[in-house]
């Protein structure tokens, strides 16, 4: 098999209900009790047509319904023949470039959403098997359609099928869908909508509910049941008197996860004996479900899993979603009297720095700041696997971020940041081996250019990388306090350190878990196995052994450079250097004095900027033309923390893109996702403008709290606020790309 899709759709159900079966073998192909060689024709029509191919019935019926009858008769997909053997036919498709392995007949020329590529795959077992079936109808704008539900408590989604929804003529919102389910299988659904639908029991006098964010997709793919109530309850006394009716064998056209439980959940349970099927009465009616060795059902002889989850690369949502709600609490302030005490974790990561922290040769070796001695990590190489090949997916769609990965990697192993290892480094055992998932970060400014983080936060079992770090304690200088001493005085210098978490190597006991997968060779079965030597992105401790390896680097210099050494430690923020002074020469003496000291630690200052180019010239900048904040009149402002500050007018100033000018100019009603992004874009850290942008953060809440989704537009009740702040003196849109606000003496 070439790739999980592939192994997906030779899987088909096995044979045959009338004979039962011990064997416990997982099937290629179906089956049938008789001779092994015997074959056994199928005929879509009543003329008895020799061959399935061969007769007019198959071919006027469309590609879904031609799968219909290859899994209702359990015939080879290949040969389109009821046998037992393996099948002989070898060859593929080849219908439109096709090399899955079916008859051309079975084809769906659209390419989207296979109806072999099922969320299910089945194996044997000697039990017939009645599944949480339960006849409903779904209701919307006046349109009822009686259907089969599956209720399914080990989904975390609830799915319903494309053409279901086109019928009750629901409408909703456009969300791509990737899921996994059993086996490790995944799927993604492009054109997957979220609706909600009205649902409600076939018995007389049932109440109607509503099942919410329900994902539509293309097919569910499952088998088909009949429950005849009238046997089950001549054989089973304790089923005598359910009142279930009977129900057609098709099969369920949506499924109902544990994301609408309240329908789903058991609120009476009847049982009789051991291996004998249990009757459960939930909101939607009473469900017979379990074994049952009389059944007639379609799906007898087979244990199917229908395990669907959305996939993690797909939670981006609902991430951000939580990452809004947080950001509405009232930030702590940042000005605290008293005495700064650290706590017992922060003390721990401090003895820990100290202790493991040393110069070797022309960099420094630091430590991960483990939270107990004796940590022990579980074996997550699976989940590392599977998010490389979601990865990879996502790759495959896109070769411009494949040939960005690539070159990204190879560069990072031509620098020593990364190795390869050994057959034999790869079957070392040890209790903190960890795989990091990796995956790519853009900056919108630069979009060339990708960032690559190793993602510490994975869980396996509720336990990450992260989960078993201390942060430490905080040791950046606070952003305002940096912006500000920037413009305290005549002469501003900016510069920042190049790739800095990436100049610090992580010491050889620690590097056990700083493991990644990565295949250089896209035909590789199995991928390579690396080590990332230096200090990580994402990384829950990199920030603070940054800053310490910076600052200890620096104290070694304190009796020499002085000033230089204070501008380190308190007017760099994280990476980035921010200083002022009154006159050129004690600038370009500063400047020089910082680069030779962060040098002597394997950190190289670069990206110089300076409203006087003597001082450019001074530090040996190569591109001081380009940075140079002062040289062009025209081009004036340079970004510097985020924010923009033009050195003409010693200002600083507020930019927003005008990718939605329809939405500022107030012609066009902003959704719920376009309200953030403009909050989002002004980057106001030194609250100059607090003022005009509370207006809009109170906007958000209240949008917020509306429950609408990120692409629906904002309520009517609030339109009239939105318009308000659009009409306010400050958002004017010839004013609007360059609000200008001078800092305070």
């Amino acid at each position: 098999m070439q790739t999980i899709k592939h192994a997906a759709q030779a899987v088909t159900s096995p044979a045959n209900l009338i004979e039962p079966r011990c064997s416990k073998y997982l099937h290629m192909h179906t089956t049938n009790p008789s001779s092994q060689n015997s074959t056994e024709a199928v005929c879509a029509c009543d003329n008895g047509c020799a061959r399935l191919y061969e007769c007019d019935g198959y071919w006027q019926k469309s590609v879904a319904d031609r799968w219909d009858i290859i899994k209702r008769n359990y015939l080879c997909k290949c040969c389109l023949k009821k046998h037992r053997a393996p099948c002989k036919e070898t060859r593929v498709c080849g219908k439109d470039g096709c090399t899955v392995k079916h008859h051309p007949s079975l084809h769906n020329s659209a390419g989207k959403g296979r109806h072999e590529a099922n969320f299910s795959h089945s194996t044997a077992t000697d039990e017939n098997i009645l599944l949480r079936y339960v006849p409903v109808e779904l209701q919307a704008v006046g349109k009822t359609i009686r259907t089969v539900a599956f209720l399914d408590e080990g989904a975390s989604v609830s799915l319903i099928e494309h053409s279901l929804v086109d019928e009750l003529e629901l409408e909703g919102t456009n969300r791509p869908l990737c899921l996994k389910w059993t086996g490790g299988q995944h799927c993604t659904e492009r054109d997957s909508k979220q609706v909600s639908v009205n649902i409600v029991g076939i018995s007389s006098g049932a109440q109607t509910f509503e099942a919410s964010n329900v994902r539509t997709v293309k097919s569910l793919g499952l088998p088909s049941q009949r429950v005849k109530m009238d046997r089950l309850r001549t054989k089973y006394q304790h089923l005598a008197s359910i009142p279930l009716a009977p129900y057609a064998s098709v099969p369920p056209r949506i499924l109902i996860g544990m994301n609408n439980y309240h329908l789903t959940v058991p609120l009476k349970t009847i049982e009789g004996k051991t291996n004998e099927p249990v009757a459960t009465k939930t909101r939607l009616g009473w469900v017979v479900s379990g074994c049952d060795s009389s059944s007639t059902s379609n799906n007898s002889n087979i244990l199917a899993f229908h395990r669907a989850h959305i996939c993690d690369c797909a939670e981006i949502e609902t991430k951000i979603d939580q990452a809004l709600k947080g950001s509405f609490a009232l930030e702590e302030p940042t000005c605290k009297g008293g005495i700064n005490t650290l706590s017992n974790d922060e003390e721990r990561a401090s003895v820990l720095l100290r202790k493991h922290t040393s110069l070797q040769g022309e960099r420094y070796v630091t430590g991960l700041l483990w939270r107990y001695d004796d940590v022990k990590l579980p074996n997550n190489r699976a989940m590392a696997l599977k998010r490389l090949e979601c990865l990879e997916r996502r790759m495959a769609k896109d070769e411009h971020l494949r040939e960005m990965m690539d070159r990204v990697l190879k560069d990072h192993v031509e620098k020593g940041y990364i190795r390869k290892l050994s057959n034999e480094e790869h079957k070392f055992k040890h209790p903190r081996k960890w795989y990091l998932p990796i995956f790519p970060v853009f900056n919108p400014n630069k979009p060339n250019k990708v960032r690559v983080v190793w993602d510490a936060a994975a869980t396996v079992n509720g336990i990450s990388l992260n989960s078993m770090l201390l942060t430490g304690p905080d040791l950046l200088s606070p952003l305002p306090t940096v912006l500000s001493r920037f413009r305290e005085y005549r002469v501003a210098i900016a510069a920042d350190i190049q790739e800095m978490y990436h100049q610090v190597m992580i010491k050889e006991e620690d590097l056990i878990s700083q493991r990644f997968l990565w295949r250089t060779d896209r035909s590789q079965v199995e991928p390579d196995e690396y080590v990332m030597l230096r200090m990580t992105f994402g990384s829950a401790c990199s920030p603070t052994s940054a800053q310490f390896v910076k600052n200890v680097n620096a104290d070694r210099f304190a009796a020499r450079y002085p000033l230089a050494v204070e501008c380190i430690k308190r007017h760099h923020y994280v990476d980035d250097m921010l200083a002022s002074i009154e006159s050129v020469t004690e600038a370009t003496k500063l400047a020089q004095d910082v680069k030779f000291i962060h040098s002597q630690g394997g950190f190289k200052l670069h990206n110089w900027m300076s409203n006087y180019g003597q001082v450019l010239d001074g530090v040996g900048s190569s591109n001081s033309r380009e940075k140079d904040m002062n040289l062009d009149p025209t081009a004036c402002t340079q970004k510097v923390l985020g924010m923009w500050c033009n050195a003409n007018e010693d200002t600083f100033q507020f930019k927003v893109p005008l990718k939605d000018v329809d939405v500022l100019q107030g012609i066009v009603i902003p959704t719920k996702r376009q309200v953030l992004s403009t909050l989002m874009t002004i980057y106001d850290p030194l609250g100059l403008i607090a003022g005009f942008l509370l207006f809009l953060k109170v906007l958000l809440q209240e949008v917020w709290r509306s429950g609408i989704g990120w692409d629906d537009q904002i309520p009517n009740s609030l339109q009239d606020k939105w318009k308000e702040w659009l009409t306010s003196p400050i958002c004017n849109l010839s004013r609007f790309r360059d609000v200008t606000a001078r800092p305070s003496a």
